[in-house]
């Protein structure tokens, strides 16, 4: 069960009134609490989460050759032997049947992640697909979370960044505005390099709502925004990137 009183409270202060938040009913996770653990072990691998995202696409019976482009067949065979014991796919002479059919999206399955990485690596409490009554800019908060007094917000990208696009940094940002958080981050789910067009994007729609566009390289593809937000992507993995970001923001007037 997930505990955000404080949260909660945190959102009301700036006048945000809570509508409804993510559920794991709604996840394309086990049901068993210990499949869950070894799944939320496999999530911190990148060629686990491209498997996902392969399976989750299969709308019939499909074969390990259908989801094996990211890892080896070996590997992607272990992935789908778990997958198979998890009850997330059933396994028939006519090939692999995808479970939860209703499920057809990965997004939401990867923000539940990246709450349970605050939660279980930093202790925070945190909801995920957030959204609230009568705000201007719309859409979902993909992930809360209360640190001590601040108020983080991250948007999550399960997309390469070839398919996200200057409209996507501009709510980003405009989201940004709004809910006015502690610390931002804009975490996409790949090993490209961020600064060959994320970066690009937010510098130009930075320039357009007339704000410093200033980026600072902090270290690999982690990037500076200005004190609030920060860009990063998912090499060597989403724990570590987000570990030094949050230990970034809490030491920005020790260190240097």
């Amino acid at each position: 069960m997930v505990f955000f009183g404080y949260l909660k409270h945190l959102l009301k202060r700036r006048g945000f009134q809570l509508y409804r938040h993510g559920s794991e009913e709604a996840l394309f996770i086990p049901s068993s609490e210990d499949k869950k653990e070894e799944f939320y072990q496999l999530m911190g691998h990148y060629a686990f989460r491209l498997l996902l995202r392969d399976v989750l696409k299969q709308k019939g019976p499909f074969s390990l050759k259908d989801v094996t482009r990211y890892a080896t067949e070996e590997v992607s065979k272990e992935y789908m032997d778990f997958l198979v014991r998890a009850a997330l796919v059933k396994k028939t002479p006519e090939g692999y049947i995808r479970q939860k059919e209703d499920i057809n999206t990965f997004g939401d399955t990867l923000e539940w992640y990246v709450a349970e990485v605050l939660k279980r690596e930093l202790a925070l409490d945190c909801l995920w697909s957030v959204s609230f009554k009568g705000t201007k800019t719309g859409g979902d908060y993909d992930v809360l979370s209360a640190m001590d007094g601040d108020l983080l917000y991250i948007e999550v990208k399960s997309s390469p960044p070839r398919q996200i696009y200057d409209r996507d940094v501009m709510a980003f940002l405009k989201r940004v505005k709004e809910l006015c958080p502690e610390i931002a981050i804009f975490l996409v789910d790949t090993h490209l390099r961020m600064k060959d067009k994320i970066v690009v994007l937010f510098r130009e729609a930075l320039l357009e709502m007339g704000r410093d566009a200033q980026i600072t390289r902090l270290q690999n593809e982690t990037f500076l925004v200005n004190p609030l937000i920060y860009i990063t992507n998912s090499r060597p993995s989403i724990s570590l990137n987000l570990q030094f970001i949050i230990s970034h923001y809490y030491r920005r007037f020790c260190d240097g």
